[in-house]
């Protein structure tokens, strides 16, 4: 986590989901934005034409899983504050 915040310049936060069977979208807490994302232990690609997508409405930031992980697949995304 230390490397991690020299790296970034703020606290590193880990939000960590059990997926259910089609579960895609994995919103975080509000006030925090992604930085990187790992499905069953292995770090995850940001783009439309690789695993995963980020959103914001404005208040939360959710990540959208091209296809599903499958059930009780574990994702923990690793995220820091927005503001």
């Amino acid at each position: 986590k230390e490397e991690a915040k020299r790296a970034l310049g703020k606290e590193v936060v880990f939000f960590d989901y059990d997926a259910v069977t089609s579960q895609v979208a994995f919103p975080l807490p509000k006030g925090y934005t992604t930085k990187a994302v790992y499905s069953a232990g292995t770090l995850k690609r940001v783009g439309s034409a690789k695993d995963y997508t980020t959103s914001n409405d404005g208040y939360i930031e959710t990540v959208t899983f091209g296809a599903a992980p499958g059930n009780t697949v574990w994702v923990s995304i690793m995220a820091v504050r927005s503001n």
